[in-house]
């Protein structure tokens, strides 16, 4: 598949797998208005987890989760999930669905998914983590910024008195070669 309309990029060459998006309202970039269908190659995903506990600052803000990341059929699917909790502003989170998870070569990964807030539905989260090697305390990050009704906007990096660093625990990467990541 070729994309050359205006505004896109060529996939790179390792890349093996297709996305391919429906366009019903014909928003599409000039050129592709023909089949209202946009196809777009992605580099093949890293399987694996991300494993992380810790607390940000004592007594306040805890938090835990792991995100595993596998190919079915070709196509990387998402299992885990996350738990925080913000004991100062009454803040607890537990995710219902994770949908994305881009590792980045320097340590850092972000997740996304839908949760729940105090048992309420309909929140959205992403999550920025740094894997900054042993020990994780000091050297290791976690962030958490949610969005949900009614306006709601947490970010814990706004809360925590260093800056997301870890004051107690371990944030992980391992992948399927068995290998971690730092």
């Amino acid at each position: 598949v070729h994309a050359e309309a205006e505004g896109l990029t060529p996939a790179p060459p390792e890349a093996t797998h297709l996305l391919i998006v429906a366009d019903p309202d014909g928003d599409l970039p000039e050129g592709n208005e023909q089949n209202n269908v946009l196809a777009l190659a992605l580099p093949t995903a890293k399987t694996g987890k991300i494993t992380g506990g810790g607390t940000l600052d004592p007594g306040r803000q805890n938090f835990g989760f792991v995100i595993n990341t596998r190919l079915k059929d070709g196509v990387p699917t998402f299992q885990g999930n996350l738990q925080f909790n913000d004991r100062e502003l009454g803040v607890r989170l537990h995710s219902t669905s994770l949908d994305t998870l881009q590792i980045a070569d320097d340590g850092i990964a972000t997740f996304t998914g839908e949760a729940k807030v105090n048992g309420a539905t309909g929140y959205r989260f992403t999550v920025i983590v740094r894997d900054g090697g042993e020990p994780g305390r000091g050297n290791d990050t976690f962030q958490l910024i949610v969005e949900g009704p009614g306006g709601f906007s947490y970010d814990s990096d706004d809360v925590a008195s260093n800056g997301g660093q870890l004051q107690g625990g371990n944030i992980q990467f391992h992948f399927s070669s068995g290998k971690k990541r730092r």
